[in-house]
């Protein structure tokens, strides 16, 4: 596994290896490239999980919206589809915000 720390000893390893003198850059080149795949698949791992969890998440709460027919309710009460699509968004998406903030604390 790839930690942080692992990382960081891997690197100080490398520093330490070129004797104080200076690396040239191929040595960081080796590095970074060594590491390549891990770095790729974490950036594709946080943006996919995002994306998959809120389609796993959005689609019941928006079956559900057009199963009950609140949709066809709404657009023909007073109130603008943007202070509808205001309020729907406004008390899903705080609460989605704080929970990663109230489960680190």
């Amino acid at each position: 596994m790839f930690t942080g720390p692992r990382l960081s000893r891997e690197y100080a390893d490398l520093r330490a290896a070129c004797g104080g003198a200076r690396c040239g850059p191929e040595a960081f080149d080796d590095f970074f490239f060594s590491h390549l795949g891990v770095y790729l698949g974490l950036n594709a791992l946080v943006i996919a999980v995002p994306a998959v969890v809120g389609m796993f998440w959005g689609a019941p709460l928006i079956s559900r919206e057009f199963e009950t027919g609140a949709q066809d309710l709404v657009w023909q009460q007073s109130g603008s589809r943007r202070h509808w699509l205001a309020v729907k968004m406004g008390l899903g998406v705080p609460s989605t915000r704080c929970r990663p903030g109230l489960r680190s604390a």
